[in-house]
């Protein structure tokens, strides 16, 4: 019996159907309802489950009614004039500060975080640092008050129209504070042991402050695991 050249018989195989060749592998194939499921070497894998829900037919908790009480509202700062957008670095962060103290006994405003501290030895006003926050290319001032209490007392300030306006006032028992981007990440301390909060404000043009954009409890990274 004589034996058919190699080329000949590579050429018969180039010849057949692609199904009819032996597939290793994971392979993809239509379910019944129109679903993608994966073949690994023939087998069936299992499809994807999404989470079960609970209590499917209980509503959700109603919203918690506001505390206008306890939020800052953006104002301007009186008596403090900037000469251009970009000019927040030509008004001293103490003056920037003390109009706005001043200021904080103004009907709707919320109370201020220092000054029942005010007097000498009572506040302490950390070094000022500048940073774009709003995107608009212009720089916005940060400033931290420690208070006696150990909590630190965080604000912002932008250019408005000639003005400083307040855009951020928060207080907090602080870890750190951080900035990312244009995104101010403030990490205090929780009630629960070994954990921490991480608040990570931002810019809303439409409301024209900065909120929380994120908050999460996580571990201390300090903490032994």
């Amino acid at each position: 019996m004589t034996r058919q050249p190699a080329a000949r018989r590579l050429a018969a195989l180039a010849a057949l159907p692609v199904a009819a060749l032996p597939l290793a592998g994971c392979a993809a194939d239509a379910g019944a309802d129109g679903g993608v499921q994966v073949a690994d070497h023939g087998k069936q894998a299992p499809r994807a489950q999404g989470p079960d829900r609970l209590w499917p037919e209980r509503p959700p908790a109603p919203p918690l009614p506001a505390r206008g009480a306890h939020r800052a509202v953006p104002h301007i700062v009186p008596g403090i004039r900037v000469p251009a957008p970009g000019g927040l670095r030509d008004v001293p962060p103490h003056e920037v500060l003390a109009a706005d103290l001043a200021g904080d006994a103004a009907p709707g405003r919320a109370p201020d975080a220092c000054a029942a501290d005010a007097e000498p030895g009572g506040c302490s006003v950390r070094e000022a640092h500048y940073r774009d926050l709003t995107g608009d290319g212009h720089q916005e001032l940060i400033l931290g008050i420690e208070r006696a209490d150990h909590h630190l007392n965080i604000r912002v300030y932008t250019y408005l129209d000639g003005h400083v306006r307040q855009i951020m006032n928060d207080t907090q028992r602080v870890i750190g504070v951080e900035l990312a981007a244009h995104d101010l990440i403030v990490r205090s301390l929780s009630g629960t042991s070994g954990t921490e909060c991480r608040d990570v404000w931002s810019w809303r043009p439409d409301e024209g402050f900065m909120s929380k954009r994120l908050m999460e409890i996580i571990r201390n990274p300090e903490e032994p695991r």
